[in-house]
């Protein structure tokens, strides 16, 4: 039985006079604490009595035959009073067992007149999209918390990518790296895995750039006419209507981050030149969350890596010179007068926003 503390096991016989308190001897600390439950109350239930949710059926990896059978052997010998009781999400309409199925199965086996239930209720969270999240949904991420960090192998890398996917279409949520990071964070994967590959590896599963996301806007030409027709402060190539200052407009694709890179550079390079400043609008093509995420990092990233490479060139030809007295001045791309703003694409964005 999971969640056994590190104390003497101690077994009993469970009778229907046993009390909760014979049968419980931990404190609510004592058990997992759920990102998105928050313990209730310990209590007790007969185990045929309890509903088990299908919201928790998620972890393709496990072996039930064989943890019934040890589970089975295990309570047969008796209620070990230091482990953690069933834990049941209780609404304020219905109670759903999201952990311990194998447990429940042996226990039933084992003919159990009663055992002890933890009850949990929804924690606020104050995050929009965790706390508007499905009660199935949560006992769907809490029950593979559960397995992530009790110490067995029954939650693997696979699990996690095939809940949080589930988690995403089931409540229709943007497919992006913040939405992917934010479930996993609930997941108990940080808790289970400690490398970055491990995470990648979730995530480039979960993500999928071949579809036609119907959760992405203003990726059509007309759109984006419309969008800076609406908007005077951004342009195409004139002056803001709003400060007068200089205004471009980009369209941004990964495929062809150098040549996009350059040009917008170019744009900055020209304003200092002139003593002025200009304000770039970068919009995606591209048809999915995820993909233009990244375009929108990639253009950053890109030039930088460009700005950079003059810069270190010219700093080694003058410690050549100057047998290294002369320190050329540190800038970056954010030095010149140079505005990027992002168009808002991806489902929850309503407002553009600075890159750079």
């Amino acid at each position: 039985m999971r969640w056994a503390i590190t104390q003497k096991m101690h077994k009993m016989t469970i009778t229907q006079s046993t009390t909760v308190d014979e049968m419980v001897r931990l404190d609510p600390g004592d058990g997992p604490s759920y990102p998105l439950l928050e313990f209730d109350s310990f209590g007790e239930k007969h185990p045929r009595l309890i509903n088990v949710t299908k919201a928790n059926y998620p972890r393709k990896s496990e072996r039930c035959k064989g943890n019934v059978e040890v589970l089975t052997a295990s309570t047969a010998e008796g209620w070990a009073v230091k482990c953690w009781p069933f834990s049941i999400f209780r609404s304020e309409s219905e109670e759903y067992l999201f952990d311990h199925r194998h447990l429940l199965e042996s226990v039933n086996i084992n003919n159990y007149v009663k055992v002890p239930v933890a009850y949990y209720k929804r924690r606020t969270t104050s995050h929009p999209i965790l706390d508007s999240l499905s009660d199935d949904s949560v006992m769907t991420l809490s029950g593979l918390y559960a397995n992530a960090i009790d110490g067995t192998v029954n939650a693997v890398l696979n699990d996690f990518s095939y809940v949080i996917k589930l988690v995403i279409e089931k409540e229709n949520l943007p497919l992006t790296n913040d939405v992917v990071n934010l479930l996993l964070d609930v997941s108990g994967a940080r808790t289970r895995y400690s490398n970055r590959k491990s995470f990648n590896t979730i995530i480039n599963a979960v993500l999928n750039t071949t579809k036609t996301s119907t959760k992405v806007f203003n990726n059509t030409e007309e759109e984006i006419k419309a969008f800076i027709k609406e908007r005077p402060f951004f342009g195409y190539n004139n002056e803001s209507k709003v400060d007068g200052v200089q205004v471009r407009f980009k369209t941004i694709d990964e495929r062809q981050k150098h040549r996009y890179a350059s040009d917008v550079l170019k744009y900055g390079f020209n304003a200092f030149e002139n003593n002025g400043r200009v304000r770039v609008l970068a919009a995606s093509s591209a048809t999915c969350e995820i993909q233009i995420e990244n375009d929108r990092k990639t253009l950053i990233e890109t030039m930088e890596e460009q700005f950079k490479q003059p810069m270190n060139f010219f700093q080694k030809s003058a410690d050549k010179v100057s047998n290294g007295l002369i320190n050329l001045p540190s800038w970056s791309v954010y030095d010149l007068p140079l505005e990027i703003w992002a168009v808002p694409q991806i489902e929850g964005e309503e407002m553009e926003f600075r890159l750079l």
